[in-house]
């Protein structure tokens, strides 16, 4: 990302799941609001329904102040089918062509951060390769990125099997928050 954003961005059409954590976030946004800049489009969303969490830019930084509706919505526009935001402590954000999620972590003891985001996306799209919804795969990686992030070492505490399952299975699925991506701001409902 620090040597190519610009060559990611021609690749987006090219990929059907991409996940970031909120560091590799903002080195793609910068991208896409240069992008976004030259074409005279908008870098933060007008929508004053939309709830902060959404609204706001992911990273408070200089080089990018597209909020995570706006870059999920340009990184879909690109042909990216689903796109994933994990952002540690805060939750995940996961967008589709039409629908943005927003599944909030739980407090955990955290023991180690090393391999969280590997654990989410592995239990994230090997749910989805076993034919599972974008709302139950959300919840299964949570639940993986969960169990490494209480033991030590990126591949200890990974789940699989039955036990990943139970586990995802445990989170509670009332917490997921779903948009529109068209930026009415109204929740969807959960599925």
């Amino acid at each position: 990302l620090r040597a190519g954003a610009d060559s990611l961005r021609q690749a987006l059409s090219s990929i059907d799941t991409l996940i970031l954590n909120s560091y590799e976030a903002t080195l793609l946004m910068s991208s896409l609001q240069q992008a976004a800049e030259s074409d005279g489009k908008p870098a933060v969303s007008d929508h004053p329904k939309l709830p902060k969490i959404i609204a706001s830019p992911l990273l408070l930084d200089v080089t990018s102040s597209l909020d995570i509706a706006l870059f999920c919505s340009r990184v879909n526009a690109y042909g990216t089918k689903i796109v994933a935001v994990t952002n540690g402590a805060e939750g995940v954000y996961v967008s589709t062509q039409d629908c943005l999620y927003f599944y909030p972590s739980k407090p955990i003891k955290v023991v180690s951060t090393l391999g969280a985001g590997d654990a989410f996306g592995s239990g994230f799209v090997g749910h989805l390769a076993r034919g599972g919804t974008v709302e139950q795969a959300i919840r299964y990686g949570i639940a993986n990125s969960h169990a490494v992030i209480a033991d030590c070492g990126a591949q200890t505490g990974l789940l699989s099997g039955d036990a990943l399952a139970k586990a995802a299975q445990a989170l509670d699925p009332s917490l997921l928050q779903t948009f529109d991506l068209s930026f009415s701001g109204h929740p969807r409902g959960n599925d």
